[in-house]
C-alpha cells in the first residue's frame, strides 16, 4: 500500500510491502525493514532498522496527534489512492462556499449513501461508483448538508460529472 504522509509539516510518500525478509517501509529509494513488537489498538512498538519506536495515538486529542517515543508530532497518514481519487473529483478541503462532488472517473453509481437535506461528518461516505470492476466510495471532505443530488442509484457518470452539492 502507498501512503502520503506528514510529520511536523514535513511531507513524504512511503510504501508499505512485504517482502521474503519481512515488512519493508520504502521512502523514497530507502527500504526500512520493519518489525512490530506489540500492537493495541492505540498503541504500536515497532522495530525500524534496528530502532525501536514507541507511538501512542492520542485519542482525546487533536485528530493525528501522537507520541513518538515521548516526543509530541503531528501526524497525518493518507491511502494514496484516496488521495488521487479526492484531487481528480475536483474535492476542496476549505470550509468556505458549496462544495461540488464530482465523479473522479466513469463508472456505474451503485448507491446513494446520503439525502438532500442530510447533515453529514467529514469522511462520511456519500456514493458508491462502480469502475473496472471495482467499488470506489465517494466520502465527504468537510462537513456539511446535502444541497443537491445530482444522479440517481444505476446511473452512468462520466469523469467530472457532477454527483452531488455539499453546502
Amino acid at each position: 500500500m502507498k501512503y502520503s504522509a506528514t510529520v511536523d509539516g514535513e511531507s513524504f510518500e512511503l510504501e508499505l510491502k512485504q517482502d521474503e525478509n519481512g515488512r519493508v517501509a520504502v521512502v523514497g529509494d530507502t527500504a526500512y525493514a520493519i518489525e512490530v513488537l506489540e500492537r493495541t489498538p492505540n498503541h504500536l512498538i515497532l522495530q525500524m532498522n534496528g530502532r525501536v519506536y514507541d507511538i501512542l495515538l492520542k485519542r482525546n486529542r487533536k485528530e493525528g496527534e501522537v507520541l513518538i517515543n515521548g516526543k509530541t508530532c503531528q501526524v497525518q497518514v493518507e491511502d494514496l489512492r484516496l488521495r488521487q481519487l479526492r484531487q481528480l473529483s475536483g474535492a476542496r478541503s476549505d470550509n468556505a462556499g458549496p462544495l461540488q462532488i464530482k465523479a473522479p472517473m466513469p463508472g456505474l453509481v451503485l448507491k446513494i449513501q446520503v439525502q438532500e437535506g442530510q447533515h453529514v461528518k467529514r469522511r462520511d461516505g456519500l456514493i458508491i461508483i462502480e469502475a473496472m470492476k471495482m467499488e470506489n466510495e465517494i466520502r465527504a471532505e468537510r462537513s456539511g448538508v446535502i444541497k443537491r443530488i445530482e444522479v440517481q442509484e444505476g446511473q452512468a457518470v462520466d469523469k467530472n460529472q457532477l454527483l452531488l452539492q455539499l453546502e
